[in-house]
């Protein structure tokens, strides 16, 4: 697994003309009387298998609405669930915001580009994100969201993520669990460094996977072998 990264305007751009790629769909789903939480565009990457073995855009946005509604209610700290809007929360509430994002699926040969492009690690990876928000200072986030109009609020951009399902598969089979699990897992997992978590030492990458545990329990999509700590034996960092 990866820190996340900042979104270089000059340098990430996933609209370029790859030789295949196909924006699978952009859609939006929200609870009745509620704003659209997550808006999401679904890719598929260049020269990946087709996208039919694996969760169809629906599913994962079930899953990131359920992600984003239980984040930083029920007990937890705001400000520690969503550290990249926390300035937001300081001032509006949760309810009224609305995220968007991207998700694109890969193989190990296109991730391994952006690896090496953008990490300066030259093989391939599970999964990385691509922030945003890493560089917005919070005064321009508070200044965008109150030029917007109120009963029209417009999504604040989380940032892109790419899954390689060329090692999830393989992860799935060492671990022992099914491949929807496995992308469950990555998403959860980049969905959380969009939103500001890192984990630069092992107590922060502890604390980081038992949070990705609880968002999947919230999705009803059961346990990933072992929790946080058998995964760090099990080589997941």
């Amino acid at each position: 697994m990866t820190r996340r990264i900042g979104r270089p305007a000059d340098k990430v751009e996933f609209n370029r003309p790859y030789t295949v790629r196909v924006t699978v769909l952009t859609m939006a789903i929200a609870p009745p009387n509620r704003p659209i939480p997550v808006a999401l565009t679904l890719q598929q990457g260049h020269n990946a298998p087709p996208l039919g073995a694996t969760p169809t855009v629906f599913t994962w946005q079930q899953w990131l609405n359920r992600w984003w509604q239980g984040l930083g209610t029920g007990g937890s700290d705001p400000a520690e669930d969503l550290p990249h809007l926390s300035p937001l929360l300081a001032a509006y509430p949760k309810a009224s915001l609305a995220i968007a994002l991207n998700l694109r699926l890969t193989t190990d040969e296109e991730i391994h580009q952006f690896n090496r492009d953008y990490r300066g690690i030259d093989r391939p990876t599970d999964v990385l994100a691509f922030s945003a928000l890493e560089a917005i200072p919070p005064a321009l986030l508070l200044a965008q969201k109150a030029a917007e109009d109120p009963d029209s609020p417009e999504p604040i951009e989380l940032g892109d993520m790419v899954i390689s399902l060329d090692t999830a598969k393989a992860q799935a089979q060492r671990l022992g669990h099914s491949l929807t699990l496995e992308l469950a897992w990555l998403g959860a997992h980049g969905f959380l460094h969009l939103l500001g978590w890192d984990h630069g030492d092992r107590p922060h990458l502890e604390k980081m996977l038992t949070r990705q545990q609880t968002l999947l329990t919230a999705a009803n999509l059961g346990t990933v072998n072992g929790g946080a700590l058998d995964l760090i034996r099990l080589g997941y960092d």
